[in-house]
């Protein structure tokens, strides 16, 4: 897996998916042991890849240290679509991630936690793989 650590990850990451507009969510999982010290989640979709023959890949993202997250989903739904992308964002060592909630990036980090579908971690790694 690669890891996204500084900007110039960030940069190549969203070179790549760009920010995930429209993907689709495969599968979600969070491990969390006693306490939230060693919380570990991850998210798998399929989205566009800009390095993919196909123009598709099946990408899963790591969260690991994981220091807060949520997902919100109603019971009824059958298929969860990132439809506004994923914002992310590199503040003194902690990556925040929104994949459910703004159409625009974030400006304030306290507007991570009003989305229904965020992480907050201190480790973020991913993976491709070419449909």
């Amino acid at each position: 897996m690669k890891k996204l650590i500084d900007q110039n990850d960030l940069n190549e990451f969203r070179a790549r998916f760009n920010t995930c507009y429209d993907s689709v969510l495969l599968g979600f999982s969070c491990q969390t042991p006693a306490g939230m010290e060693n919380t570990s989640c991850t998210v798998e979709l399929r989205c566009m890849d800009y390095e993919s023959d196909s123009g598709w890949c099946n990408l899963t993202l790591k969260f690991n240290e994981v220091t807060a997250w949520r997902f919100a989903m109603d019971v009824k739904t059958i298929y969860f679509i990132i439809s506004d992308g994923m914002h992310i964002r590199l503040d003194e060592g902690l990556i925040y991630v929104d994949m459910g909630y703004y159409s625009d990036p974030v400006e304030n980090i306290s507007e991570y936690f009003d989305s229904e579908f965020f992480f907050v971690t201190k480790d973020f790694e991913w993976e491709s793989v070419a449909i």
